[in-house]
């Protein structure tokens, strides 16, 4: 049976009304935004302002929002910033490469933000560029997240810490991690930093899921298979 695919407009949306589409997506696809654009030949629909869009449990939230439905992707950035514009209406010169209301995941009770945001509906798997997350006991950030299912994630150049300082007295670096949810975490190489100086290092690092929150610094273990 043909899923249809709906959205809603707030009340200060323009008269741009969504197609109803068939896809090969298995529920309904919500969105809204302030100003709502669709491309029938092309089959995109862009979301502007505010933009929302909700799919078996999966909310994705942004300043900008493109759907695209041939290939059942999601692509979320943040809008240029022009509170930083001056009085006469210029810009300040930072404009343009500031942005606001970047892309917010959320989904089973974890969060993740990041600048640009790509998901695929049809295999749930995604990329966040300088993404963010919370996630287990830890904060995470790194120069590219990839989701390659519900429960496996991998961190590209990224740093993690258990500290919630927005400049943490202690975290690690990894030129690559792979993230488990509910399992462990496994670090290669990594280096400890504390007040921004490195004072460890080990080729291949592993920190196991622990339910709770633990004061300290939470060391990772090492000398388990690589071929994880």
């Amino acid at each position: 049976m043909p899923t249809i695919v709906w959205g809603q407009t707030s009340a200060d949306s323009l008269k741009n009304y969504p197609l109803a589409t068939k896809s090969d997506l298995d529920t309904l696809v919500e969105y809204q935004a302030n100003r709502i654009d669709t491309d029938v030949p092309g089959r995109r629909t862009v979301l502007l302002g505010n933009a929302q869009v909700v799919y078996r449990g999966m909310r994705l939230s942004a300043g900008k929002i493109v759907i695209d439905w041939d290939k059942n992707l999601l692509i979320a950035e943040g809008v240029p910033d022009t509170s930083a514009a001056d009085s006469s209406g210029a810009n300040n010169g930072e404009t343009g490469s500031k942005l606001t209301a970047l892309p917010v995941f959320e989904e089973g009770g974890e969060a993740m933000t990041g600048e640009k945001m790509f998901y695929n509906f049809k295999t749930r798997k995604g990329r966040v560029i300088k993404g963010r997350t919370t996630y287990q006991e830890g904060y995470y950030a790194g120069e590219q997240l990839k989701r390659v299912s519900e429960k496996v994630f991998y961190v590209k150049r990224g740093r993690f810490t258990t500290c919630d300082l927005p400049d943490p007295h202690y975290y690690f670096l990894s030129d690559r991690m792979k993230m488990i949810y509910q399992d462990k975490v496994i670090a290669r190489p990594i280096v400890m930093y504390i007040h921004h100086i490195p004072v460890a290092a080990l080729p291949y690092g592993m920190f196991p899921y622990r339910k709770g929150r633990h004061s300290g610094i939470l060391v990772p273990r090492y000398g388990q298979s690589a071929t994880e």
